[in-house]
């Protein structure tokens, strides 16, 4: 392997920008605070503790693990961090809280690159609610477009993040079963960031607000006025609360699914496949789109919006499916076929 500056204590992070492209420089401070969370995830773990809900992390994991600037190249968007002189106890292998931390970091970071990569992290961290920090931590390290790439090396290793790496990460990051859970599928449309950590999504079951810690408030900014997929504690004093914590599966989606729709008093499931339906808003109103049967509405909040799309889709089989046959022209009979094809 190529050789690169550093130490057991220390790990040097170098920015690349495709072409002629400059390096910004939020970028590589959010790329250096970004690792520094992983690491104190990782040091979390080799302690045994579960992850925080809220809060900053402990004083011993933070003392071991605090990253010092130790060595910046001029002209380039390099830098070498070390671990502090003064960490924790040395453990029974010689190495300090801190050094098997690091350690580890290092080696998940080579892990992502593998064919077998998914194998491998699961080995280094069986613990799923550990490992699901971990990776969540480690997929912000990871560039999210072909702008840049990330090298990270020492004097035995060397690994490399692209915009693919981010993707590979998010693949592995585990869902973990929450006792008497509940999921919202909706539009992020406001949230607060203050002290209060709340949020408000829109629904096709109506409006939820909520709570979020601290630990998740990146995927909160960054999904505001997109469609998410939360899965937390629902409020037991109040039917449209619920509450994310680091345990919580949320995910980003591109489209809205729909599994069945109701033609009159009969349930219709659909097949193999969901209807996949697109939704922005415009100022005031949700728009709602179909692209395979053509459907489109306008509608002031989710709910109405998915009932207005079930309910053309109900219209579309009325008119086609429950129409005598013989009274179909070939186009109609070919759209006939496609929504029977549908449902099971």
């Amino acid at each position: 392997m190529a050789k690169g500056d550093g130490s057991d204590q220390s790990i040097r992070i170098k920015i690349e920008a495709v072409g002629d492209k400059r390096i910004n420089a939020v970028f590589l401070a959010d790329t250096i605070r970004n690792f520094q969370n992983t690491l104190f995830s990782v040091c979390e773990y080799i302690e045994g503790r579960a992850p925080k809900s809220c809060g900053d992390f402990s004083g011993k994991v933070r003392e071991s693990c605090e990253l010092e600037i130790s060595g910046l190249q001029i002209g380039s968007a390099a830098v070498v961090l070390s671990l502090p002189t003064q960490t924790a106890t040395l453990g029974g292998d010689g190495r300090t809280l801190g050094q098997r931390s690091l350690d580890l970091t290092k080696e998940l970071i080579a892990d992502i690159g593998a064919d077998d990569f998914k194998i491998r992290v699961e080995k280094r961290i069986p613990k799923a609610v550990n490992r699901k920090r971990i990776l969540e931590n480690l997929g912000e390290v990871a560039p999210a477009s072909e702008t840049y790439k990330v090298n990270f090396s020492d004097k035995r290793r060397h690994g490399r993040f692209d915009y693919k790496s981010k993707q590979r990460i998010a693949s592995i990051i585990p869902k973990l079963d929450i006792p008497d859970s509940r999921k919202l599928t909706g539009w992020l449309m406001e949230l607060r960031v203050d002290g209060k950590k709340s949020f408000k999504i829109d629904t096709s079951e109506g409006i939820f607000n909520g709570n979020y810690t601290p630990a998740v408030e990146k995927f909160f900014m960054s999904n505001l006025k997109g469609l998410v997929e939360l899965e937390g504690k629902p409020s037991k004093d109040k039917k449209d609360f619920i509450e994310i914590t680091p345990e919580s599966n949320i995910t980003k989606i591109e489209k809205y699914t729909i599994s069945s729709f109701n033609v009159g008093d009969k349930l219709y499931t659909l097949k193999d496949r969901p209807l996949l339906v697109d939704i922005d808003f415009d100022e005031r109103k949700y728009i709602l789109s179909e692209g395979e049967f053509g459907l489109l509405v306008t509608a002031d909040n989710i709910k109405d919006g998915i009932t207005g799309i079930k309910t053309q889709l109900a219209m579309l089989w009325a008119a086609y499916v429950e129409c005598p046959e013989s009274k179909l022209n070939e186009g109609a009979k070919k759209l006939r076929e496609r929504l029977k094809d549908l449902v099971k």
